[in-house]
């Protein structure tokens, strides 16, 4: 900042007052003002100007500013009294934003007189997108209501949306990649800044719209809403989504009893959405109303002497929604953390049938049930159960099929379920059971096998996608399989999903070593590798084609060595084997296992 003026006659004169914003670059990001005040006469002639500066400046003395972005240019005129200042003056912002909404250009004529703040035209610009604004605004609407020389000063400004267009949407959020359709209507300011009012209305005869990471084009759009002062009525919201639709209508009163504030009403009527994480069919209704309710005390403190509880409003989500065909694929489970918002809930949540919860990584599960929501999102009660009959999860790349799951909500005040879950898979020679319970941030995992191994055996076993040897430390042969496990993870993670997908495949893996079957017919397998057997990589193949009988192919990485098998297992405790290796010779085993 840089000042320089004089004091003569008591009339303050400004010779160079300058504001540089950017530190060591003349003309950029310059605030000039320069003039004279006369504090004996209460008179002023003032020019201030701007050049390529920060907009943000003109929020430097509010108490909770919103962000500005962009480069402002302003030339401003004062003059007559200080108790009854005109002037006028143009503004301009190029490349800005408010509150992370950008535009390209806007433009602004101001003039003051008669202690009255005209905008003879105010244009904002954003590619082939304009809102145009003017009217009057007396400056008693920032004095206080007691130092106001006129009580009944409302503003008169008048917003002109006809070429706004719905791809506006695409510049004010982010969540919106883009949007055609012609916006209608003229709305009007009056009032006051405490209490202002707004009149007329704002149309979408007919318009589409496309969020991101949704693949459903929200087509048709209608919207029907007329201002009416301090009443806002939302005659018509309707849109088409797939082969369903949605409508809502409601009000919003901008001052009223809270009990009376608002209604929103909104219908689902097969209702079509795909999108990377839900694709499904919706339908139901829901309603959105004041609710009163006790405010909770905070903990250790109690209502002040002889008041009852206090008592307050928050907004209450009513109503039944069902769907069906659903297709949920989350990579990971959501964090629950505590929020701040306050809504009232009674929800009834049904699942209809083809639920279908999938991840390639994690879970293939078909749900089934229904929930009843209530509380609220600070106190939540949820009765009901999901549970899933069918399907697999897969856990240290080995998938198990699932013979009973549910979640339930026993917990009040909890939104984390309690999970119960069983299932059973088969590795090689071992049928493997996993049992997980409890929370769901506090789940117990269970396994047992058939032979029996330890917990610890069978984690290692399925991480090292190698059979277990009963030994509790870790080989050469344990180091080599960790890295080809690492490997097949890296490199074939999504090559072994699409062939599990396209042949229903059972297994597919990559190991080092000796090629074998699967059922390990190697007699030798506690040798250690040699070094060619250690630079051999295999690919296996596998397929139950009943519960009992499977069959496989594997085949090392240059196609020198290739084996068909099979095995049919006649009880838990005895199996026939059969292998066919590339030189055409058949092996035949019969093998008896025995518990000790």
């Amino acid at each position: 900042m840089k000042f320089k003026g004089h004091l003569q006659d008591k009339v303050w004169y400004f010779d160079d007052v300058k504001l540089m914003e950017t530190k060591d670059v003349t003309d950029k990001g310059i605030v000039a003002v320069g003039g004279k005040v006369d504090l004996a006469n209460g008179k002023l002639e003032l020019e201030a100007g701007a050049v390529d500066a920060n907009p943000a400046l003109v929020t430097a003395f509010m108490s909770d500013p919103v962000e500005v972005t962009g480069d402002l240019n302003m030339f401003v005129q004062l003059h007559g009294t200080l108790k009854d200042p005109e002037g006028n003056g143009s503004v301009e912002v190029k490349n800005g934003s408010v509150a992370s909404i950008g535009f390209d250009d806007f433009t602004a004529m101001l003039s003051l007189a008669n202690d009255n703040l005209k905008i003879e035209q105010a244009m904002l610009n954003k590619d082939i997108y304009k809102a145009s604004a003017y009217g009057d605004v007396p400056l008693d609407l920032f004095r206080s209501k007691e130092q106001r020389r006129d009580p009944n000063a409302q503003m008169n400004v008048q917003l002109n949306l006809d070429n706004a267009r719905l791809g506006i949407l695409q510049v004010i959020s982010p969540m919106v990649e883009w949007g055609v359709g012609e916006t209608q209507g003229q709305v009007k300011l009056a009032g006051t800044l405490e209490e202002p009012l707004v009149y007329g209305a704002v149309k979408i005869p007919d318009g589409s719209l496309k969020f991101k990471h949704v693949q459903t084009v929200i087509e048709n759009i209608h919207t029907d809403i007329e201002f009416e002062g301090n009443k806002v009525a939302l005659k018509d919201i309707s849109a088409k989504l797939g082969k369903g639709s949605f409508k809502g209508s409601g009000t919003y009163a901008l001052r009223s009893n809270e009990r009376e504030a608002y209604q929103l009403d909104l219908v689902a009527d097969n209702a079509e959405i795909a999108s990377d994480i839900f694709t499904g069919r919706i339908n139901g209704n829901l309603t959105v109303t004041p609710q009163r309710f006790i405010v909770r005390p905070e903990t250790g403190s109690a209502p002040p002497p002889g008041k009852g509880p206090r008592f307050s409003y928050r907004p209450l989500l009513k109503g039944e929604v069902r769907f069906d065909d659903v297709l949920v694929n989350m990579p990971t489970i959501p964090e629950f953390g505590e929020g701040e918002s306050n809504i009232g809930l009674d929800v009834q949540i049904t699942l209809g049938p083809k639920i279908h919860l999938y991840n390639k990584y994690l879970y293939d599960l078909w749900l089934a049930g229904g929930l009843h929501i209530q509380g609220s999102t600070l106190y939540t009660n949820i009765s009901g159960t999901i549970s899933a009959d069918r399907g697999s999860i897969s856990y240290l790349r080995t998938q198990f099929k699932v013979r009973s799951a549910s979640a339930a909500w026993p917990i009040p005040g909890s939104v984390l379920p309690t999970v119960n879950l069983e299932a059973t898979a088969k590795f090689q020679r071992y049928d493997i059971g996993m049992r997980i319970s409890g929370p769901l941030e506090e789940m117990d995992l269970q396994l047992n096998s058939s032979p029996p191994l330890t917990k610890d055996q069978i984690v290692r076993m399925l991480t090292l996608q190698r059979e277990a040897t009963g030994s509790e430390g870790v080989d050469s042969d344990d180091l080599q399989n960790l890295m080809t496990a690492g490997l097949e993870m890296a490199v074939f993670g999504d090559v072994e999903q699409i062939f599990k997908e396209a042949l229903g495949l059972d297994e597919f893996r990559v190991y080092s070593g000796k090629l074998r079957s699967g059922i390990e017919m190697d007699t030798r397998r506690n040798r250690e590798f040699t070094p060619d057997e250690r630079n051999q990589y295999n690919v296996l193949f596998s397929k139950y084609l009943t519960d009992n009988f499977m069959v496989g192919y594997t085949t090392s990485m240059d196609n020198e060595h290739h084996s068909v098998f099979g095995q049919y297992e006649i009880s838990k405790h005895l199996n026939i084997n059969y292998s066919l290796n590339e030189n055409n010779e058949n092996w035949y085993g019969l093998e008896y296992r025995l518990t000790f």
